[in-house]
């Protein structure tokens, strides 16, 4: 078979770590082809030999981090090289790339995508899908007119198998109806540092919003996936209480589903240490899915047959 040619668009923190999974030889069916990012100086990492001293280096000083640390030793390194572009639009008509993956700010998917699209080209875009619904609706139009092309949205939480579990017990109706279901989500402290990294991070025109739109959207995917889309949403956002940004850094939804079951959705950038707890509570039981564990508690009958 032959491989997919990817080109990275973007080669940031999460432009990076696709970068860094191609390079370890964990997928044996792509092939780096090419990189493109506004600073010429990323140009190194398209070179096998560079991300190799690269690699040498950040390990010699003890910069490996979450972006780096997959790799097992230096053997497993896939270090061909590949093409450099500052312009994406020239990597679009070079001709070198089958599919690629979007990893730049948020604001700059919509075109990107569209032109990717239109020129033939498979697209894979991390979360979020673009800053404005009519944005994302514009993308979504570009994959219309191209039905022969994959286009895909970065939500991978699906597939990690304490959350298939989580779906398939509720699939099942092990916990009956639901009655309540609550997710706080406060472990995504975030530094004033992490903000102003960025002129497009926490701004309203250039990322679209703060927590819920950066850090969360996984998660409001997930809880969509587990119960369903909600008959009614009230939120209570605080913009910038906890840091120097103009979007929300602290959220408490009020969900309501349609077989009146209600929950509350939770989360913040400015506490430390925080938590990471979903519980779903319905007719026969409970589940609570915490620190990477799934916990069933199964009543002996219906709670609302024992109530009655």
């Amino acid at each position: 078979m032959n491989k997919v040619r990817l080109g990275i668009v973007g080669v940031g923190a999460m432009g990076s770590s696709h970068l860094n999974n191609i390079r370890s030889g964990k997928l044996t069916n792509v092939k780096l082809a090419a990189l493109c990012d506004l600073l010429p100086e990323k140009e190194v990492l398209c070179s096998g030999k560079g991300f190799l001293e690269k690699y040498k280096k950040d390990v010699a000083e003890g910069k490996i981090d979450a972006n780096l640390g997959n790799f097992l030793d230096e053997s497993s390194l896939v270090c061909d090289d590949a093409a450099f572009f500052t312009d994406y639009k020239e990597l679009i008509k070079s001709g070198l790339v089958d599919a690629i993956v979007i990893a730049t700010p948020h604001y700059a998917h919509t075109y990107i995508a569209e032109e990717a699209l239109d020129a033939g080209i498979h697209v894979l875009t991390e979360k979020p899908i673009s800053v404005h619904k009519k944005d994302c609706l514009r993308i979504i139009e570009a994959h219309k007119r191209n039905p022969q092309l994959k286009w895909e949205a970065m939500f991978n939480q699906r597939t990690i198998p304490i959350h298939i579990k989580v779906k398939e017990l509720l699939d099942n109706q092990v916990l009956g109806e639901i009655r309540r279901f609550s997710w706080t989500i406060t472990d995504w402290f975030r530094s004033q540092a992490y903000y102003n990294s960025g002129t497009w991070r926490a701004t309203w025109k250039g990322e679209g919003g703060g927590v819920l739109l950066n850090q969360c959207p996984h998660n409001l995917d997930l809880l969509c996936y587990f119960l369903g889309m909600p008959a009614s949403v009230r939120s209570f956002c605080s913009f910038g209480k906890f840091h120097r940004i103009e979007v929300e850094d602290e959220v408490t939804a009020y969900i309501t589903l349609p077989n009146g079951a209600n929950g509350l959705f939770i989360t913040t950038t400015g506490e430390f240490p925080g938590t990471n707890r979903l519980e779903i509570a319905g007719d026969k039981g409970k589940l609570v899915m915490e620190g990477g564990r799934l916990t069933l508690t199964k009543t002996d009958v219906p709670v609302q047959e024992f109530s009655d």
